[in-house]
């Protein structure tokens, strides 16, 4: 009986179910200090995004399969949240990223007005966690698995460059940012939707530096505005 006293607690200190309410907590605590404009002092570099106007909440979550089986030498517990951030978070550590590095940018601007609209930017992932418990005769034995998977990878602008009200060049660069699956075995749930977030902010920022590669080389090959009028 002591036995499955001391199985009973354990599995219920690593398995216990949080709810959908409760998970949205962290991302929406891991992102309460985002700034909620663009960081531009420069009038030649215009970035707009899709209206997120309808889309509240930091972060919606929906409940996923999630299951229990209770029985008497064996526990199985498994979570699943589906996220989904509201898409100006990423549209503003983009953003911010490519005012912070585009000092290269704007040297090649020529008189230019260059103007970007994020049509799409990785925003999804899943949590899952899953434990299992057994136990034995003169033993137990508790396993558990979690881990975060992003659902979505396509990075996607327009750009318009154009000069005293001109059009010179429009077109669109696509790309994608690393397809990673997060996993920690040894945290919490708390814990490890930070260093997933971390991580995604880190990438969004990596996927604004390779877009401002791409636009830099664009605006290299257009002619300076004195060739242009002759």
């Amino acid at each position: 009986m002591k036995q499955l006293l001391v199985f009973a607690i354990i599995v219920a200190s690593f398995s216990s179910c949080i709810g959908s309410k409760k998970y949205a907590s962290f991302v929406s605590r891991y992102y309460k200090d985002t700034t909620t404009y663009f960081n531009n002092d420069n009038p030649q570099i215009d970035i707009q995004y899709v209206d997120s106007s309808g889309f509240t909440p930091v972060v919606k979550v929906l409940k996923g399969k999630n299951y229990c089986i209770p029985a008497i030498f064996y526990w199985a517990i498994n979570e699943n949240y589906k996220c989904d951030l509201n898409p100006a978070i990423p549209a503003r550590i983009f953003g911010n990223a490519i005012y912070e590095n585009s000092l290269e940018l704007v040297k090649n601007l020529k008189g230019c007005k260059l103007e970007i609209t994020i049509n799409s930017l990785p925003r999804r992932f899943t949590y899952q966690s899953r434990t299992d418990a057994a136990i034995f005769i003169v033993a137990y034995v508790v396993m558990g698995k979690q881990y975060i998977i992003p659902d979505d990878f396509t990075v996607s602008i327009s750009y318009k460059i154009s000069r005293h009200g001109e059009l010179i060049k429009k077109g669109d660069i696509t790309g994608v940012t690393p397809a990673q699956r997060f996993v920690n075995n040894r945290s919490t749930r708390k814990r490890i939707t930070r260093q997933y977030l971390d991580s995604y902010d880190h990438h969004i920022r990596l996927a604004a530096k390779n877009i401002l590669h791409g636009l830099t080389e664009t605006l290299e090959k257009i002619p300076p505005e004195n060739v242009m009028s002759n």
